[in-house]
């Protein structure tokens, strides 16, 4: 009778610590992105991110890696390849925005959308890009929330996702045949940038 016991007393012993290691284990599962509503525009966001950046068409696609500082008076987003090579980096403030190529190349335009072009070959809507990713809709343009919770501004339909944090996870932006996908790695909200313009 003893040994039953002792017996029974180790099969326990065994069965709670594998539920412990099983309740561990899923505690640190990543949850799964989430949609959250779209609200209107308020203070301008200031965030540092990283990520992975795609662009894809039906002649083409672009994939690059970067580092986005955004502020209310400077915003400026390294975007590098896949392997780590700088491709350039584009910047906005109040004097208008600046591009700066692999070559140390400095092009002005009056605005980013147009010298991120001349960088990557493809559009991408850099005058709202940080009102999106913060979730929220650009009141200098209409706009219209569909029934699935994605959002149409600017000729761009986008759908946002973030973490259980409400951080932005993936950004997709879709218009005819182009879509755009930023994903999120690290994002640092209240983040104050060192910079004070873009260097010219």
């Amino acid at each position: 009778m003893k040994n039953a016991d002792a017996n029974f007393s180790s099969q326990l012993k065994k069965s709670l610590f594998f539920l412990t290691v099983v309740l561990s284990a899923c505690s640190h599962i990543e949850q799964p992105p989430r949609s959250t509503p779209w609200l209107p525009e308020n203070t301008p966001p200031n965030f540092h991110t990283t990520g992975k950046l795609s662009i894809k068409n039906d002649q083409q696609g672009f994939q690059a890696g970067f580092a986005w500082d955004n502020a209310s008076w400077v915003k400026m987003i390294d975007i590098t390849t896949p392997l780590g090579s700088t491709v350039g980096r584009l910047c906005q403030d109040e004097m208008g925005a600046t591009a700066q190529n692999a070559k140390g190349q400095v092009f002005q335009a009056k605005t980013a959308g147009e010298l991120a072009y001349r960088l990557t070959g493809q559009e991408i809507p850099l005058d709202y890009l940080d009102v999106w990713a913060m979730g929220r809709y650009s009141l200098d343009e209409p706009h219209q929330i569909l029934p699935n919770g994605h959002l149409i501004q600017a000729g761009w339909t986008i759908e946002r996702t973030t973490d259980e944090k409400n951080a932005p996870r993936r950004l997709i932006l879709q218009r005819q045949n182009l879509k755009i996908t930023i994903v999120f790695k690290h994002f640092n909200a209240n983040y104050r940038t060192e910079y004070s313009q873009c260097p010219r």
